[in-house]
This record gives C-alpha cells, sequence and structure tokens, in this order.
C-alpha cells in the first residue's frame, strides 16, 4: 500500500548503512543482541522514534541496566551534533535531547500538516494507521509540554478524520464507553475479514487443485482407454508400439529422420525475412572507435579478440565463462578488460567491463549488463535509445534478402554460460 511522506519516519538513509547484528563488544562489557540496529551517523536521516523503541526492546530482550546503555549509546549514535547529549547522566535525558535534536521545533508544522493529511486508506490495517499516527504526535508534542490527557484526546481525534468512510458510518452507529473501545472493535473486525479471506483462499488452493488432479485422471483413463490398432487392445503399454516393425514403417514412409534437440536449445528457427536490422552505436575510446550491437539477447557484454590486439588494450585474467552462439557454437573465455568510453550523441562517461571472445563475429556486444545498470531503453519504432535522460538515435545494419537464420548466427550472441 502506498503511505503518505512522513517527516523522519520515511527518510532516505544514504548515511546510516552501518548496522550493529548479533553481536556488540564495548571495552569491559561483551552482549549478544538478538535484534538487528542501525548506527546512527546521522540522526535526521531516519525515525530516531522507532529507532529508540528497538534499542529499549533490545535491552529488555537482554537485560541491560541503565548504566550499560549509557555506555553503548555513544557507539550506536555517532553523529557529531548529539556529541553533547552523552554527557547526560540518565538515560531518559539522553534520549529526549537526542530527540530534540532530530526534530527542531521549526519541524513542528510541517509533522501538523502530515498528521491532517493521514488517511487510513492509505495503510494496510488499522494497527499501522494508529501507529503511524502516534508516531508522527509524538514528534509534534516533543517541543510542547501537554499532558497525557491531551495527546490522547489529539490521537483520537486525528484517527478518526482519517478514516474511510464505511469506517467512520460504522463508528457513529455503535456506541463505545471510550476510544479504546473503538480501537479493540476495529481490529476485531479487521480479524475477521482476514480470517475469512484466508479461508476462502485455501479453499479456492484446495478445489483448483482437486480440478487439475481430477483432470489429470480423466485424461491418463482417455489414453490408456483409446484403441490401438496394431495391439488390437484399449488397454496396454503403449511404449511397445514404438517396438513394432509396422510402426517403423509407417514412420520410414514418411522421411522420419532422427533428430537431436541440443542442437536447438539455444536458437530459435524463424522463416526467412527481408530487411533484418541490428541496433548500432559508436562507442568512442581514448585514441579510436568501434561500432557496437545492442544484444537484448546477451547477459555480458563482449569484445572480440581482433580489437584487443589491434589496439593493444590491457586485459586481466577472469573467471572462465563458455559462451554459445546462435548456431551452437562455442566460444570460452577466461580473460576482460575494462574500459573507459563514450557513446556517440551521449555526454556521460561509461566504465564498462567487456570479456574478450576470440570468434566474435562483430567488434563488440553490449548486453543486458550494460543495458539494466544504465536504465537503457529502446524505442524501435522511432529508432531512439533512451539512456537516463538522454536520447540518442541509432544506427541499423540494413540486410536485404538474408534469412534471419544467418544473421541470427553471424550477428547474435546468446551470452549462455556454463
Amino acid at each position: 500500500m502506498k503511505r503518505p511522506d512522513k517527516t523522519n519516519e520515511n527518510r532516505s538513509t544514504p548515511c546510516n548503512d552501518k548496522t550493529v547484528k548479533v553481536e556488540l563488544e564495548v571495552p569491559g562489557v561483551k552482549i549478544n543482541l538478538t535484534k538487528e540496529i542501525i548506527i546512527v551517523d546521522n540522526i535526521r536521516e531516519i525515525n530516531m522514534i522507532t529507532w529508540f523503541r528497538d534499542l529499549e526492546q533490545i535491552a529488555e530482550q537482554n537485560k541491560w541496566s541503565e548504566e550499560q546503555l549509557l555506555e553503548i549509546l555513544p557507539y550506536l549514535v555517532t553523529d557529531k551534533k548529539a556529541e553533547n547529549v552523552h554527557t547526560y547522566n540518565t538515560y531518559e535525558e539522553v534520549k529526549k535531547q537526542t530527540l530534540l535534536i532530530a526534530y527542531p521545533k521549526d519541524a513542528s508544522l510541517t509533522i501538523l500538516k502530515i498528521l491532517e493529511k493521514t488517511r487510513q486508506i492509505d495503510f494496510t490495517t488499522i494497527e499501522e494507521y494508529h501507529e503511524a499516527i502516534k508516531i508522527n504526535l509524538e514528534i509534534y508534542l516533543l517541543n510542547t509540554k501537554c499532558p497525557k490527557a491531551e495527546i490522547d484526546r489529539r490521537t483520537e481525534e486525528f484517527f478518526l478524520n482519517g478514516l474511510g468512510r464505511y469506517t467512520a458510518d460504522y463508528l457513529i452507529r455503535n456506541k463505545y464507553k471510550n476510544f479504546k473501545e473503538k480501537l479493540e472493535d476495529l481490529n476485531r473486525i479487521e480479524t475477521e475479514i482476514k480470517t475469512k479471506v484466508e479461508q476462502k483462499e485455501r479453499e479456492w488452493a484446495y478445489n483448483n487443485t482437486r480440478r487439475v488432479q481430477d483432470r489429470y485422471r480423466e485424461r491418463l483413463d482417455e489414453g490408456y482407454s483409446k484403441w490401438c490398432k496394431y495391439h488390437k487392445s484399449k488397454t496396454h503399454n503403449t511404449e511397445e508400439c514404438f517396438k513394432l516393425a509396422r510402426r517403423d514403417e509407417e514412420r520410414r514412409s514418411r522421411n522420419y529422420t532422427k533428430t537431436t534437440t541440443s542442437q536447438n536449445d539455444n536458437y530459435v528457427m524463424c522463416e526467412p525475412r527481408d530487411d533484418t536490422k541490428s541496433i548500432e552505436i559508436r562507442v568512442h575510446f581514448d585514441k579510436w572507435s568501434e561500432k557496437a550491437i545492442l544484444d537484448t539477447g546477451s547477459n555480458r557484454n563482449y569484445i572480440s579478440e581482433t580489437v584487443v590486439k589491434e589496439w593493444k588494450l590491457k586485459v586481466q585474467e577472469d573467471q572462465k565463462i563458455t559462451t554459445i552462439y546462435g548456431n551452437s557454437t562455442e566460444s570460452v573465455s577466461k580473460y576482460s578488460t575494462t574500459q573507459i568510453c563514450k557513446i556517440e550523441g551521449s555526454k556521460r562517461t561509461y566504465n564498462i567491463k567487456f570479456y574478450v571472445l576470440e570468434s566474435l563475429p562483430v567488434p563488440m556486444i553490449l548486453g543486458n549488463e550494460f543495458l539494466i545498470n544504465n536504465d537503457v531503453v529502446l524505442n524501435l519504432k522511432n529508432r531512439l535509445i533512451m539512456i537516463g535522460d538522454e536520447v540518442i538515435r541509432f544506427e541499423q545494419d540494413e540486410n536485404d534478402a538474408r534469412d534471419l537464420d544467418s544473421v541470427f548466427y553471424d550477428r547474435v550472441c546468446l551470452g549462455l554460460t556454463k
């Protein structure tokens, strides 16, 4: 489900990418953590409300004392903006001062607007909806000294204002003593609905499985009940039919020849077509340039060994791969070269890794590794290549009156590896 934007709750975490897993070692203390927690080097990039909740849950599971928490916190909160908070003597005071830094007073108005726009329809469950309101309200009231009764009142107010039409009508039709009863009733209804849906899904899966099994049995029975003109029977092992001389004579009369399927597994046979075109672009390197084919059938990028030798490119030993071409021929490569280059028509510079192939029929192939990593979109109708926000017109290699099979053999590298 799509959720509304929330200050801190949906913050991106490019800086806070370090986490503590299983074990955290502190001088004089060795503690095994049972839950992963982020090491905070930027307190304004994550939701510190939920972060402290996770920390308190870990502390409760491992029976940490307040002194241990105070000793561990400097290792978990490394943001320089929070250096002074570690001088306080109590955990609650450290938490309060950290939250005041994470959520300054000027953020209150933004949080209030978010609370007013929070709607039930943007959440999967009632519990998630209620929890989002509580977290944002806790941030909003952080810089104000409101009594608990006022916090509860505002929570109920924002909760009821964001309810869906039918949910609100249901609450109006029923009488409740307090907000807690309303929540319990909604959670009860939600649980009943989930149970019924899960039950229907299980019934559907069971019935569907039964139908498939019944159809299989019917087809099996039909197969065994078919009349065999060789055995003159409806019940027999049909495998024996293929061993009969009459059957062999009939197959030979149809010019039957045995073929192996292994040669046909790696390419698609098509009827002859005219005007077959391949997608080509020109790639510029430091002192030279070559044409490259954009091939969505190749997983990797490839460069011909002839090009490598001609321009004396530096290669390095890499993992051994076996590449299968469209005509079932194989080429083994254990070398690669990484080159910095530009594409004609583009201002961007690319760092591309090519695998060196001895028998590559074209200078270069840019496969899915390049296409996916650079968000390349091919517009074949208008002959355009979109790389990010850049649009390039690609070249076309005209091949009139040639079989598609031969072009496939000569040009396309499937990039299958063993």
